[in-house]
C-alpha cells in the first residue's frame, strides 16, 4: 500500500487558512444539538471570542446539509464546519465541490468515529481552538455506487441495523439502539450469501464492512490496517453464517479480536464489487446509501480536513 501523492504546491497554498480571524461557514444538524447543544452554543462563544466570523446554517432534514455544502467556496469562507454526527458529515462531504474550504468537525453524534479517527478532540475549549488555529491535512474517501464515505461502509446485519434502527430510540438512548437493533437483526436475520469480488478474487461472504480508518461504532477497533491517506481499502468479510457466529462476530469487535476470530476474513483491496443479493442494504458512515449491487473504489482526489497532525 501506498500513501496518496502529496498535493502540488499551488493546491496547498491554495488551503492555507489565516492564523486569526477565519471565516466559518457552521452547517449545524439541530437533531444532533438536542444531545449536544451546550457543547454547540459552547464552541461558537469560544470562536467568536478568538475573532472567528461565523454564519450557521441549520439543517432541515435528509439531504439538505449536502446542498447547503455545495454552495461554500474558498471566496467566502475559510472553513466549512461540519456539527452533527457522522450521517451529516458525510452529507457535507459529498456535496463539496473542487472549490470547497477545508472541512473541520465540532463533533456532535452518536459514535462520532470520524472525530475518533482523526484525533479531533471533544471538548468544547478543544475544539474550538483547532478550529480557530488549526492546519488542514489531506485524506482521501472511500465511494460506493458514487456516493462518498469517510469512514466506514458496511453490507448484510451491519447495514440492516443501519436500515431498521429506531429513530426515537437513537434520540433517547444514542448507542444503546444500535445495541438493541443489532441483537434484533441477529435474531431475524435470513444469513443470504453475498459475492463479494476484491480485485478480481471472488469470496462468498454473509456481510462485510469496507474500511477506510480503524474504528467502528465509536473507538472499536475494526480494521487494524485501515489508513484514509492510502489507496487501498480494509476489508473485513464475515464468512459464516448463524446467529452463533454473528453473535461471535459481535463480540469480537468489542474486544478488537477481529484479526484472531475464526470465521473471519480481512484482506486489503483497491476495488470491490458485491453481489446479490439485489435490493439489500447499504451504509456508509451510519447512513443508507444505494443497495446492493455495490462498488466500491476510492475517490479520484483526496480532501482537506482541519485535525490535529498524524502521531
Amino acid at each position: 500500500m501506498n500513501d496518496l501523492s502529496l498535493p502540488n504546491a499551488s493546491v496547498l497554498a491554495s488551503l492555507s487558512l489565516p492564523k486569526t480571524g477565519r471565516r466559518l461557514l457552521v452547517l449545524f444538524n439541530p437533531m444532533a444539538g438536542r444531545r449536544h447543544g451546550g457543547r454547540f452554543r459552547h464552541v461558537l462563544h469560544l470562536l467568536a471570542e478568538q475573532g472567528c466570523q461565523v454564519t450557521v446554517q441549520t439543517t432541515t432534514g435528509p439531504g439538505h446539509a449536502q446542498g447547503l455544502a455545495a454552495s461554500a467556496r474558498r471566496d467566502d469562507y475559510d472553513v466549512v464546519v461540519a456539527a452533527g454526527g457522522d450521517g451529516t458529515i458525510n452529507e457535507i462531504v459529498n456535496g463539496l465541490t473542487a472549490d470547497a474550504p477545508p472541512l473541520a468537525l465540532i463533533p456532535m453524534g452518536t459514535a462520532n468515529v470520524l472525530a475518533h479517527e482523526l484525533g479531533v478532540p471533544l471538548h468544547a475549549a478543544a475544539v474550538a481552538k483547532l478550529i480557530a488555529e488549526g492546519t488542514p491535512r489531506f485524506i482521501r474517501p472511500g465511494r460506493v455506487n458514487g456516493r462518498a464515505f469517510l469512514q466506514m461502509a458496511g453490507f448484510g446485519i451491519d447495514a440492516h441495523v443501519v436500515a431498521n434502527v429506531n429513530r426515537r430510540l437513537k434520540r433517547l438512548t444514542g448507542k444503546g439502539a444500535y445495541v438493541w437493533q443489532s441483537m434484533v437483526e441477529m435474531m431475524r436475520s435470513s444469513y443470504a450469501p453475498f459475492e463479494v469480488v476484491c480485485d478480481g478474487r471472488a469470496i462468498e461472504a454473509y456481510s462485510g464492512i469496507v474500511s477506510r480508518g480503524r474504528f467502528y461504532g465509536g473507538r472499536f477497533v475494526a480494521a487494524r490496517g485501515a489508513d484514509n491517506t492510502r489507496d487501498s481499502f480494509e476489508v473485513t468479510l464475515f464468512t459464516r453464517p448463524g446467529q452463533a457466529w454473528a453473535a461471535l462476530y459481535s463480540m469480537a469487535l468489542v474486544t478488537g479480536q477481529f484479526h484472531r476470530c475464526p470465521g473471519v476474513l480481512q484482506l486489503t483491496a483497491g476495488v470491490i464489487d458485491v453481489h446479490a443479493p439485489h435490493g439489500q442494504p447499504v451504509q456508509v458512515d451510519g447512513e443508507l446509501a444505494a443497495p446492493i449491487p455495490a462498488h466500491f473504489e476510492l475517490a479520484a482526489e483526496p480532501i482537506a480536513v482541519v485535525a490535529p497532525a498524524r502521531a
